[in-house]
């Protein structure tokens, strides 16, 4: 849930970037976002690999103890519903990139009324932009390469959900 969490407010506020440099988020509108920016393209790619569960990145760690289970309790229905939405995933993220990253669009949308394109910020308002989307990034790659610190915090965390006794009244005022 922790990498959920990351990975899709990170997604939701780099549409609402792409809006602001494209004014739109029509296929047709978008794309040569490569070749203009490809700082902020890198940092999409990552979102986009942690997303679909690539190695080492944070989607590919909570896949791992689910497999095993899947495998374990010998429900292999499971680790074919999970392979398959990973890799319908990856098919989707792919197609994505393709149209708003990678392909060559000279179609330009002009936004009616008081819209300020990406590029006509000052650098301040444009860091409003860039510094939550790398920030997420950072600690979604924090997750992915500190994986084993995640796993024993969700340990610690079920372990107290499984001893309620711990939050008793009487030991909380003692």
């Amino acid at each position: 849930m922790i990498h959920d969490i990351v990975i899709k407010t990170n997604l939701f506020m780099l549409a609402g970037l792409v809006y602001k440099i494209k004014g739109s988020y029509e296929y047709k509108y978008l794309g040569n976002l490569y070749a203009n920016f490809p700082r902020i393209s890198l940092v999409a790619a990552l979102i986009f690999f942690s997303l679909t569960g690539v190695p080492p990145l944070s989607g590919f760690w909570p896949k791992v103890p689910l497999l095993q289970s899947a495998f374990s309790l010998q429900e292999i229905m499971y680790a074919v519903c999970l392979i398959a939405g990973s890799i319908i995933t990856l098919i989707v993220i792919a197609r994505m990139w393709s149209e708003v990253f990678w392909k060559k669009n000279e179609n330009v949308y002009k936004e009616e009324g008081r819209f300020i394109y990406f590029k006509d910020l000052n650098w301040l308002k444009k860091a409003d932009y860039l510094v939550p989307i790398v920030f997420l990034l950072t600690v979604s790659l924090f997750i992915g390469f500190g994986a084993n610190y995640v796993f024993q915090l969700s340990d610690r965390i079920a372990e107290e959900l499984m001893n309620p006794e711990i939050y008793y009244i009487s030991k909380v005022l003692q």
